[in-house]
C-alpha cells in the first residue's frame, strides 16, 4: 500500500576507518568523485498507513510536521515528523502522536500543497478550485478559483496568492479577500508549476515546456523551453537558480541568475515530479516510472539515494535538520542524517607489493 518516504544525505564519518583497507560493505553506496566517501543502506522508521491513496502533494508546517495531500478522496493528513522538538527520530521509534486528517474536501483531489507566511499552509481541491487556509491544525476555505486545477500556489508579500490553473493556462491572484482575477492566460493548456524564492517568482507551462518569469505577472518574461519535452514542475533557491524537471523522459536542468541553462540530469525514469533546493546550488528529485530519489549537487555529483525501480515518487518537503520528505506509492518512512560538516575526503596511497608507489594517490 501507499505510504510515506523520507531521506536525507549524509556522510559518514571517519571515512579512512571505513574504507582502508577493506572495500565498502555490501549496504553502501560509494560516490568516487572527486573523493570516496561511503554511506551507510538508508534505515527506515514506518509510519502508519494512511489508506490506500495517492499522496500528490506534500510539505511541513511551522510545527515541524509533514502535511500530505492526497489522491483520490481529497485530504489532507498532517503526521508528526519530530519526539523532541530538535531532531528527527532515527532508531527506528515511531514519532509521538499519529497521523490526522486535517482537511476533508469531499472531492477527488488535493492538487498542491504550499507553505506560506508565519504558520500558514494552503491547500488547493479539484475540480472545486477551491483554496484553503491550514492553521494550527485546522482548515477554513479561503477562496474559490474559476479553474477546476490549481497546480501551484505561492504567497506574495501583501498576503494575496498567485495561482497556477489548468486547462485554459490561466495564472490568477487570489486577494486578501478572497477574490479572484486574472491576470495572464499562457498560449499553453496548464500553468503547471509555480516557485518563489528571494531571486524572483517563476512558473512553467504545460505541455509547451516553458519556463517564465514573473516580475510583473501582467507580463511573464520567457526564459527557457525544455527541448522535446514537457516541463512538470519547477523549483527556485534564493542565489537565483531555477531548477527545471520534465516529462515524460526524465531530465533535470538549471538555470543560473545570468539566464544560462545548463542539464544536470537524464536518467532511465520517465517523469520528474517534484524538486526542492540543497540551498548550496544543487537540488533534490523525486522521479517515478523507474523511480528514483537524485541529490545532484552544484560540483556536477549524483548521489542516487535509492533506485527503486518499482516506486513511484511524486513529492518532495523539506523538514527541519536538513531532512527531505517524499510521498510515494512504495515503501516506509525513511530518515537519514544530513550534516555537511561531517563529509569528509579520504585520501590513500597507492601500494604496489607493500610499499608506496611513487606515481600517484587516490
Amino acid at each position: 500500500p501507499p505510504t510515506l518516504v523520507c531521506w536525507t544525505t549524509w556522510f559518514a564519518p571517519p571515512v579512512a576507518e571505513r574504507l582502508a583497507p577493506e572495500p565498502p560493505r555490501v549496504g553502501e553506496s560509494v560516490l568516487c568523485h572527486p573523493a570516496m566517501t561511503a554511506l551507510p543502506a538508508p534505515e527506515s522508521v514506518t509510519l502508519p498507513q494512511l489508506g490506500n491513496t495517492c499522496y500528490w502533494a506534500a510539505t511541513t508546517d511551522a510545527g515541524g510536521n509533514l502535511l500530505v495531500g492526497t489522491w483520490p478522496d481529497g485530504k489532507v493528513w498532517q503526521v508528526p515528523l519530530r519526539t523532541d522538538g530538535v531532531r528527527p527520530r532515527t532508531d527506528g521509534v515511531r514519532p509521538q502522536g499519529q497521523p490526522a486528517v486535517v482537511l476533508e474536501t469531499k472531492e477527488p483531489a488535493i492538487t498542491c500543497l504550499r507553505r506560506g507566511q508565519g504558520g500558514t499552509v494552503w491547500a488547493a481541491a479539484a475540480p472545486s478550485g477551491r483554496l484553503f487556509r491550514i492553521e494550527g491544525g485546522s482548515a477554513k476555505e479561503f477562496a474559490r478559483v474559476p479553474a477546476p486545477y490549481v497546480w501551484g500556489l505561492c504567497e506574495l508579500d501583501d498576503g494575496s496568492l498567485l495561482a497556477a490553473t489548468g486547462p485554459e493556462g490561466k495564472l490568477f491572484r487570489v486577494g486578501a479577500d478572497g477574490k479572484a482575477e486574472v491576470l495572464h492566460t499562457f498560449a499553453d493548456r496548464h500553468v503547471i508549476a509555480l516557485t518563489r524564492s528571494k531571486a524572483g517568482v517563476f512558473c512553467a507551462t504545460y505541455p509547451k515546456g516553458k519556463v517564465y518569469r514573473l516580475d510583473d505577472p501582467k507580463a511573464p518574461v520567457s526564459l527557457f523551453e525544455a527541448p522535446k519535452v514537457a516541463v512538470q514542475c519547477l523549483a527556485a533557491d534564493d542565489a537565483g537558480n531555477v531548477f527545471v524537471g520534465t516529462s515524460p523522459r526524465a531530465y533535470v536542468y538549471r538555470l543560473d541568475a545570468a539566464g544560462q541553462s545548463k542539464e544536470l540530469y537524464h536518467g532511465r525514469s520517465r517523469h520528474v515530479f517534484d524538486l526542492i533546493p540543497d540551498g548550496e546550488g544543487g537540488v533534490f528529485a523525486a522521479m517515478s516510472v523507474r523511480g528514483v530519489l537524485m541529490h545532484l549537487t552544484a560540483d556536477g555529483q549524483e548521489w542516487r539515494l535509492t533506485d527503486t525501480p518499482t516506486v513511484d515518487y511524486l513529492a518532495l518537503a523539506k523538514a527541519e535538520a536538513n531532512e527531505v520528505v517524499a510521498t510515494t506509492l512504495g515503501s516506509g518512512l525513511r530518515r537519514l542524517l544530513h550534516s555537511p560538516a561531517q563529509r569528509q575526503a579520504y585520501e590513500s596511497v597507492v601500494r604496489d607489493a607493500g610499499v608506496a608507489s611513487r606515481w600517484g594517490k587516490i
